[in-house]
């Protein structure tokens, strides 16, 4: 069976888009009952995928980066084995770079096919850290009106580097 690459350059509306077109059609085929849907992960659901406690906080900008030390793969700092696709000596050898997470090397320069690296053992989840951001339902919100309307983001993709940006509690507005 062919890999496939994760979609990249979808916007929230795409997605939620998406989301919709998927539950009428699945509906259509009888595999979902009327009060079943797709949709996006909340931000709180995000969080328990990643391991995360319950957060304080009224919004994902409140609630971002207050817990420190915690990863969707674990506690470990720099992470090894890899656990997904982020910017590694691979990745920054192809533009020749050093400013990559020393230590990694998960073998992509760019994206990788979705499932190339194992699930999470504790939740079985594939992907959640690294490759492509992740949206999730809520927007940012908080006392900034430049942000508060916009988008959330989780989980890092193949670019990322920063251990803050990495962090589980770690949200992205865009």
């Amino acid at each position: 069976a062919a890999r496939m690459l994760p979609m990249t350059n979808v916007s929230r509306n795409d997605a939620e888009n998406f989301c919709r077109w998927l539950t009428m059609g699945e509906r259509a085929k009888g595999l979902l009952e009327p009060r079943q849907i797709y949709r996006l992960p909340t931000d709180h659901e995000w969080s328990m995928a990643a391991g995360l406690p319950r957060e304080k906080g009224d919004s994902p900008a409140e609630r971002s980066d207050r817990i420190e030390g915690m990863y969707p793969w674990g506690f470990t700092w720099p992470p090894t084995p890899a656990p997904g696709n982020l910017w590694d000596a691979t990745a920054a050898g192809t533009v020749r770079s050093k400013d990559n997470i020393k230590g990694l090397n998960d073998k992509f320069a760019g994206l990788s096919p979705v499932r190339s690296f194992p699930a999470d053992p504790r939740t079985k989840i594939f992907d959640l850290a690294g490759n492509v951001w992740e949206w999730v339902e809520e927007d940012f919100g908080g006392d900034d009106s430049k942000l508060a309307r916009q988008g959330v983001v989780r989980g890092g993709s193949w670019r990322t580097k920063e251990r803050k940006e990495l962090l589980a509690s770690h949200r992205r507005h865009l």
